[in-house]
């Protein structure tokens, strides 16, 4: 019940004391108003603790620790996971937090299927679910809840930029375990962990790429791995690295993956610098989002739009300070792209600029080595 729910009652009972009413009544009140304040007060020291453990630069596993540490003091569950939707795969990834679960540490998972989960409700409904008793099978997922021991679940909505990129869940071994009050506490957080949400992801793609050109893989090979990687968090129908060579003054288009008949890099397609978005990147010195290319913004806007292509993205690559070329991204979806992708992009930029050059070299090297072994044919003693 709300303060000032409770004061009015009060007051409506004080002026009854005055008629025929016990002192009881009155009782009965002061104490659940006390209760109320320290609830509220056990509420904002929640708040306060989680709000000072943000700028310690815990690792991660630590930080998702004390959270859960703290919601536990006013929401009582037996396990507890944050869940994201991954749209490509039509999978929901559950990152395990705490206890009710075989692992405890962040980065470790399960996945299940998006339809029938209770994120899929969040989606629909954009607001919290609460489900008293998973007996019901309110949701297709909660009858393996049931079989597991939980007999009442809560999901919150996560959301960036007012996009719900997934949820923090919670279940219990008890029936009617949580209540619409709570979702009050998880309001005033989950702005916060909505934002950690992120910053994990771009953790695991940053750690799986340095572990990508680690490998022993051919250039190609690497490509493909780490635009799969960035495809967990930018959401793209097809990908290409665009060379600009001056000599020539054409872009060459290396073809990274899915959305066109190559996957190859090696394999590319060229086509005039002047109206590409390169050359804009060049001009500008800074990313280009194309919106809509219907609207043709650029003279390349009307091609991508004849295949199907909706809106574009382009992140400079630069080597030594200069533009050495760029990364494209392209979408089926009007709007697909924002400035919010800049961030992981930046990271990654400085990697594949370097990749970038190194394909070169591994270029030139490869064919310097033919071109040796071909002359190697023409001469009767190579050394002379």
């Amino acid at each position: 019940m709300k303060i000032c729910n409770l004061a009015s009652e009060f007051e409506a009972l004080m002026l009854k004391l005055k008629t025929d009413e016990t002192v009881d009544d009155v009782n009965k009140l002061l104490e659940a108003f006390r209760k109320s304040v320290h609830y509220c007060e056990l509420e904002n020291e929640v708040i306060g603790k989680i709000n000072k453990a943000v700028t310690e630069c815990l690792e991660l596993e630590e930080f998702y620790q004390i959270v859960c540490d703290e919601l536990h003091k006013i929401i009582d569950w037996d396990r507890v996971s944050i869940a994201v939707f991954e749209e490509e795969l039509g999978i929901v990834t559950a990152f395990v937090l705490t206890k009710g679960f075989k692992t405890k540490i962040f980065p470790e998972r399960r996945n299940y299927p998006y339809k029938g989960s209770i994120l899929e409700k969040i989606f629909e409904t954009k607001e919290p679910v609460i489900i008293d008793n998973t007996a019901k099978n309110m949701l297709e997922t909660d009858e393996t809840h049931h079989k597991e021991g939980t007999h009442s679940r809560m999901a919150y909505p996560l959301k960036l930029d007012g996009k719900i990129v997934g949820s923090i869940n919670f279940s219990s071994h008890k029936l009617n375990a949580f209540r619409k009050d709570q979702c009050r506490l998880l309001g005033k957080i989950a702005p916060i962990l909505s934002m950690t949400v992120e910053n994990s992801l771009e953790k695991e793609i940053l750690a799986n790429i340095s572990n990508v050109l680690a490998s022993k893989f051919k250039p190609e090979n690497l490509y493909q791995q780490v635009c799969e990687e960035l495809n967990k968090l930018i959401n793209w129908d097809r990908v290409s690295i665009a060379v600009f060579e001056e000599a020539s003054g054409i872009v060459t288009a290396f073809m990274l993956t899915k959305g066109y008949k190559t996957k190859n890099f090696r394999e590319k397609r060229s086509y005039a610098y002047k109206g590409s978005i390169l050359e804009k990147i060049i001009k500008d010195e800074e990313p280009v989002i194309i919106e809509d290319t219907s609207k043709n913004i650029l003279e390349t806007d009307k091609i991508h739009f004849s295949e199907g292509i909706r809106s574009r993205l382009s992140y400079p690559l630069r080597f030594k300070g200069e533009i050495i070329g760029c990364i494209n991204f392209s979408s089926k979806t009007e709007n697909n792209f924002s400035k919010k992708n800049f961030k992981i992009l930046s990271l990654i930029a400085p990697i594949l600029s370097f990749m970038l050059e190194n394909t070169k070299l591994f270029s030139k090297a490869s064919k310097f080595q033919k071109d040796y072994k071909e002359l190697t044919k023409t001469v009767d003693n190579p050394w002379f």
